[in-house]
């Protein structure tokens, strides 16, 4: 009988680790990076494979998991999301209690076989387009315009210059220059309320405008509102965003071909300033084999003064420059062209009537040497230096009233056009203005 309660004694010793297998447990938290950003995994899928015995859990809302009743030892444990690479480490499960181990998963773009659709298609019937809402009665939307001489009208480019020049009569369109506000330049695109030839770059080597730094960019295709005088294809209205005034920001950035730097700071409870500025450079010669064909810069600043709940002064100011280096055999100079812009903007809302009144000025400026085609039987025609200039002044005022849905405008805008255009015979024989 003793020896049978010893026996039974020494089981129970023996059974009693197997009680605290139970107890012993991995826990943590998954957590997965995503274009720098951290952030908790819920329902990550985690298994374990310790001494034969496998347990799996899910992670919870916050990618907290917890896997129990595991045998002590070296165990393998693996983590899969998807959208992020899996993991798989191995730990230590300890005799007694618990071990924590967090997890990090990298992010990792999801690859999808492709789907392949195919359909006989359904046999071809008329449909009859459904009758158009009758309008409301009473007049909806009324708008008139006085249009007097626009740049839209009011000068084709240097033809006329160019063809004064003897020996050197353009024989094709390819042969002329266009400046900017011509006939065949039917764009508008406004920055803060004043006209800007070209605001964007050409050769798609950056952005075409930072984003950090506009709050709205709308375009109007046909049918735009008489405010909008001088756009026949399309416009283009861009604003730039109010500064926040919480605390002075920088940004920047550098490539092997351009760079940018932005700053952002309040001027004292009521008012902010945004600047940025934009450049291609050289210090990409080595890497890239040359120096660069094409040059831009621009520089931007807004200035916003809020004196009092419901009224807002903005000052914009905008300066670029580009050139191109011609191959052209006999190009004396780059195409160069550059535009400067400046606006004050004065906004008010008192109860349901909106006001807002606009002046500022615009200039474009383009250099572009010239080699007309040579023709059969005719002598070289001679080198041409074409300048444009195109200096532009603006007022406008707007009140509006009535809903949001259906506002009612009125308005006057008047603007100041002066365009001068010039070819240089670079032999040194006469000028054309």
């Amino acid at each position: 009988m003793a020896r049978r309660w010893i026996v039974a004694f020494a089981l129970g010793a023996l059974a009693a680790p197997a009680g605290s297998l139970r107890a012993q447990e991995v826990e943590g938290a998954v957590r997965g990076r995503f274009q720098g950003e951290l952030r908790p995994l819920p329902n990550a899928l985690v298994e374990i494979v310790a001494g034969g015995v496998r347990r799996s859990a899910v992670a919870d809302s916050l990618g907290r998991y917890r896997l129990v009743g595991l045998p002590s030892g070296d165990a393998r444990l693996s983590v899969t999301q998807p959208g992020y690479q899996a993991v798989t480490v191995v730990v230590t499960v300890p005799d007694r209690g618990a071990v924590s181990l967090d997890l990090e998963l990298r992010g990792t773009p999801l690859v999808l076989p492709p789907i392949d659709v195919r359909t006989d298609g359904p046999e071809a019937r008329a449909v009859e387009p459904e009758p158009s809402p009758a309008p409301a009665p009473g007049m909806r939307e009324v708008e008139l315009q006085a249009l007097d001489l626009g740049p839209g009208v009011g000068q084709a480019g240097l033809l006329d210059v160019v063809a004064a020049l003897p020996g050197n009569d353009p024989a094709d369109a390819t042969d002329v220059l266009f400046m900017r506000g011509s006939t065949t330049d039917l764009k508008l695109v406004l920055l803060d309320g004043v006209p800007v030839y070209t605001p964007f770059h050409v050769a798609g080597l950056m952005r075409s405008f930072e984003p950090g730094v506009l709050a709205s960019a709308d375009l109007h295709v046909g049918g735009a509102p008489a405010r909008f005088d001088g756009g026949l294809t399309h416009i283009l209205d861009l604003r730039t965003r109010t500064p926040r005034g919480d605390r002075t920001r920088f940004s920047g950035s550098l490539d092997l071909i351009s760079a940018s730097a932005a700053m952002e700071a309040p001027l004292g409870g009521n008012a902010g300033f945004i600047v940025s500025g934009r450049s291609l450079h050289d210090l990409g010669r080595a890497p890239l084999d040359g120096d660069r064909p094409y040059g831009y810069q621009d520089l931007l600043v807004t200035t916003v003064l809020e004196p009092a709940d419901g009224h807002e002064l903005r000052a914009t100011g905008f300066w670029n420059a580009e050139s191109v280096v011609l191959d052209a055999n006999g190009a004396p100079d780059d195409a160069r062209w550059s535009n400067h812009a400046g606006s004050v903007v004065y906004r008010s809302g008192i109860g349901g009537t909106r006001l807002e009144l606009t002046a500022g000025m615009s200039g474009y400026r383009a250099t572009l040497p010239l080699l007309p085609s040579q023709q059969p039987g005719q002598p070289t025609p001679r080198a041409l230096l074409a300048t444009s200039a195109t200096d532009r002044m603006r007022a406008a005022a707007e009140v509006t009233w009535g809903p949001a849905g259906e506002p009612v405008r009125a308005g006057a805008l008047v603007e100041q056009v002066d365009v001068q255009l010039a070819a240089r015979d670079l032999a040194g024989g006469p000028r054309a203005v």
